[in-house]
């Protein structure tokens, strides 16, 4: 998951969902829900298992603040095809890029 959301955090995914996502820039509305979705979850890990870390007040605050503005971004385009396809990347990533590698052994001349 994070480097599907690096990519399309960076606006850059990998050239199999730029594929999907008809090779059209990734809006700056998904970004936004992807670079914090990413953020947020390394926040997370970080307090589940970092025993000596205790957050603080101000912390807290941006990321709930993080957080508001990626379900705003969200709302805003969770209908769209563009979110659709990170939604995919999201579940899929791992297995379709198996797959094509797969695909590419499986066609390759020996």
């Amino acid at each position: 998951m994070s480097n599907v959301c690096k990519g399309f955090s960076n606006r850059n995914p990998a050239v199999r969902w730029k594929d999907c996502l008809g090779n059209q820039p990734v809006s700056s509305a998904l970004a936004c829900v992807a670079a914090n979705f990413c953020s947020l979850q390394e926040e997370r890990h970080e307090a589940d298992y970092d025993i000596l870390k205790r957050p603080k007040k101000s912390e807290a605050r941006q990321s709930v603040d993080r957080a508001t503005q990626a379900f705003q971004a969200w709302n805003a385009i969770k209908a769209t095809p563009e979110a659709k396809v990170f939604l995919l990347a999201l579940g899929f990533d791992k297995k379709v890029e198996k797959r094509g590698v797969k695909r590419q052994k499986a066609g390759s001349v020996q």
